[in-house]
């Protein structure tokens, strides 16, 4: 009899673990999801965006970057973040969720958006060889080369510089179209698409 009392002593024990744990997990579970942003917040942040037009954006540009960068405020940021991110003084190099936002969600936004600023940057660029005749394939290859500059070391970039220079540097997508490592790799880009710019085209039969 004793024994019998004593299993289920024991059964009773890991029954009430075993809800416990449920529990705790059910409501870390409707924790989580109470946290997520919803897709009227990520729209909101669509139309503010849409609203704005960055310095040295292009319409195109500034289309890629919003509509991206409202779906990775979805998928990578938490209505904690964005509480945290309403406040001035989170706003700079240091604080963990505004590093968080510039690499999750700046940073991979803008290498799709360079693509376009730097194909149109080169087309109206008017300090190119005189060597370049075929310009469209050749801005088509710069901007191809800034965007992978960009997802690469464009968090890098801009979280570097807003810390060195706090003064200087206090927009994320500005620093990050100013800032001397950028000028560098458009350098590079437009040494690395050279040969697309100044091959012959063959003649046809």
């Amino acid at each position: 009899m004793l024994k019998k009392l004593s299993i289920l002593f024991v059964i009773t024990i890991v029954a009430c673990l075993v809800a416990r744990t449920s529990f705790s997990q059910d409501a870390s579970q409707q924790h989580t999801l109470s946290d997520q942003v919803t897709i009227e917040t990520a729209n909101a942040y669509l139309e503010k965006c849409m609203g704005t037009f960055p310095k040295n954006f292009t319409p195109e540009a500034q289309k890629v970057f919003c509509n991206c960068s409202a779906a990775n405020i979805r998928l990578n940021m938490t209505n904690t973040d964005l509480v945290d991110l309403n406040k001035k003084a989170s706003l700079k190099a240091g604080n963990e969720v505004y590093e968080k936002y510039i690499q999750k969600v700046i940073a991979p936004c803008m290498s799709a958006a360079t693509d376009h600023i730097a194909y149109v940057s080169c087309l109206e660029n008017r300090g190119h060889s005189p060597y370049i005749k075929n310009i469209l394939p050749y801005c088509q290859c710069t901007g191809y080369e800034m965007r992978k500059w960009v997802a690469q070391k464009g968090a890098s970039a801009i979280i570097i510089n807003m810390t060195n220079n706090p003064r200087f540097y206090t927009d994320p997508i500005q620093t990050l179209l100013t800032v001397n490592q950028y000028n560098a790799a458009t350098a590079q880009a437009y040494s690395t698409c050279r040969p697309l710019g100044v091959e012959r085209k063959k003649n046809r039969l």
